[in-house]
């Protein structure tokens, strides 16, 4: 796998630069501070994690902080991530099977066939490629293959 940065690219989106803001907006002040200055304590259970912060113990849902990071860290690098070029191309049609077949995807068969998902899911991947590529440094070819 290869990786490569290009220089950064400030968004001009109307939806992003109001994510943004909203974020802002919303920011708890105190909740940011003792993210800033916490001292991780350790693992209470895959879910639950102990810091610290000043002289006060924090139980926190690691999912859920995890989830609001990564949701804040996509809108801060909007259309400024790195690329991961694959030695070999990856099917997307086998990575969506291979999604499917877990058991987090909440999948049922009210949902449709797995293998028309899947077909249907590749299809809109590759045709949204340019789109994935100038946003999220996404590479698909017309196969549906990752680069």
């Amino acid at each position: 796998m290869n990786f490569y940065t290009s220089s950064m690219v400030e968004t001009k989106l109307t939806s992003i630069l109001e994510l943004r803001k909203e974020v802002e907006e919303n920011c708890h002040r105190m909740l940011r501070e003792t993210f800033a200055q916490h001292v991780f304590v350790g693992s209470v259970s895959p879910t639950q994690a102990l810091i610290q912060h000043s002289t006060k113990l924090f139980l926190c849902n690691t999912q859920t902080i995890l989830a609001e990071l990564f949701y804040q860290f996509i809108l801060y690098n909007f259309q400024n991530f790195d690329s991961y070029k694959f030695s070999k191309k990856i099917s997307i049609y086998e990575l969506a099977i291979i999604c499917l077949e877990l058991p987090e995807t909440g999948w049922t068969p009210e949902d449709g066939e797995k293998l028309e998902l899947a077909k249907r899911v590749t299809e809109i991947l590759t045709d949204k490629g340019p789109m994935l590529h100038d946003y999220f440094s996404m590479e698909i070819d017309e196969q549906g293959k990752s680069l």
